[in-house]
């Protein structure tokens, strides 16, 4: 699978952290694997929420995947253009596919397991909300936690 990363992304995920998630084998450990990348950052640190996988219904054979793994990227790309602190979590869909394929859990075992243990720790207090968010259960999810935790911010982004 191809890595999802900006120049700027490649200052904070090492080969180390791109290896790991090719032996992940919990949801809990990419989360830890996020908590190494995000040290790394200045904060405060924002995250691009939107439709990806549509909760495991896009796969890497389908189109759609990558055209919202594209769209992401661009997204995560222009903020950091604009001097905000981004983590891309786009290097996560391929382990989390392979994890949600030999039959780890559903959605929300993944956003509990990888996300959940990052907003808690406030770790993420930005959330950049790309158009059509609202048609990802993994985005509301994350609206959601970005309403119940009071340090972190939804912002919406236009096209």
């Amino acid at each position: 699978m191809r890595i999802y990363l900006t120049e700027l992304d490649r200052q904070y995920w090492t080969a180390d952290d791109l290896m790991d998630l090719d032996t992940a084998k919990s949801y809990g450990r990419l989360s830890v694997i996020g908590e190494r990348v995000i040290s790394r950052m200045a904060g405060p640190v924002g995250m691009v929420c939107g439709p990806i996988s549509h909760g495991g219904l896009y796969t890497e054979r389908d189109p759609e995947f990558w055209e919202n793994m594209d769209r992401l990227l661009s997204r995560i790309r222009l903020l950091q253009e604009e001097g905000k602190s981004v983590f891309n979590q786009l290097p996560f869909e391929g382990p989390m596919s392979r994890l949600m394929a030999s039959g780890n859990g559903n959605p929300n075992s993944l956003l509990n397991g990888v996300y959940l243990p990052l907003f808690e720790k406030g770790l993420i207090e930005e959330l950049y909300h790309s158009p059509g968010w609202h048609k990802s259960y993994g985005s509301i999810w994350e609206h959601t936690q970005g309403k119940r935790f009071v340090w972190m911010s939804n912002h919406y982004l236009l096209d």
